[in-house]
Formats: C-alpha cells, structure tokens, sequence
C-alpha cells in the first residue's frame, strides 16, 4: 500500500499487468495466519470449506477461517 497525495493505493501485480487500485478508509485489509480451534467460539464469524464425508456420513471440514478483531471470512 502506498500513499500519494492523500490518497491510499494499493498496486495489484498480475501477469505482465499491474494497476493501482485507490482504496478508502473503510477498505479492511487483512491476512491469513495460522490459528487454533480455540479461535472458534459463540458468535465468531467463520467460513468453512468441507466436502462430503466417506460415504455420505456428513462433511469434512479442509479449512476454517475465523474473523478476529472486525474483520470477516471473505464471502
């Protein structure tokens, strides 16, 4: 993230293309970072991504992803 002339702007490589995105104050900006099921508690907002159990006996969840501090799951 850089700041030119009052503005915040966060530059997205993709390919041989970059361009410069102008974000506002109430853009969040997080990251990813290890945690532990202690994380997941009443209320929490999460995403869970699963798929079916062996033999149709429920769903497996591959990953959780628990907001912390205001920032939500993305979707």
């Amino acid at each position: 993230m850089v700041k030119r002339n009052g503005r915040a702007e966060i530059e997205v490589n993709y390919g041989k293309s970059k361009r410069l995105i102008q974000i506002d104050k109430s853009t969040v900006i997080g990251a990813f970072v290890p945690g532990t099921p202690a994380l997941v508690v009443p209320g929490a907002q999460v995403l869970v991504l699963a798929e079916p159990g062996a033999a149709g006996t429920g769903l497996r969840a591959g990953t959780v992803m628990v907001g912390r501090k205001g920032f939500k799951p993305p979707i």
